[in-house]
């Protein structure tokens, strides 16, 4: 082995800054749905116990993040078809 250097260009850079970026939002998204999912079956059903309007909204909130993580896994995946 000798001193190889990894050299990343500017554009490439802006790219695994991108992907970071979206790997992040992914995190935080599942994280985000995976709390709200917690508690609709905590302690007791005082989910149940919320207005048809509250859980439905509640239900929606989930999907939404969920529907944000896979656009945003699409496109990195996406992305790394392309670099290939």
């Amino acid at each position: 082995m000798g001193n190889e250097q990894l050299v990343i260009s500017a554009n490439e850079t802006l790219v695994l800054a991108d992907d970071l970026g979206l790997r992040d939002e992914v995190d935080k998204k599942l994280l985000q749905a995976w709390s709200l999912v917690q508690n609709t079956y905590g302690e007791g059903d005082s989910f149940r116990r919320l207005s048809d309007d509250i859980q439905d909204a509640y239900m929606y909130t989930i999907s939404d993040l969920l529907d944000s993580v896979r656009s945003a896994w699409r496109e990195l995946e996406r992305r790394r078809m392309a670099n290939r």
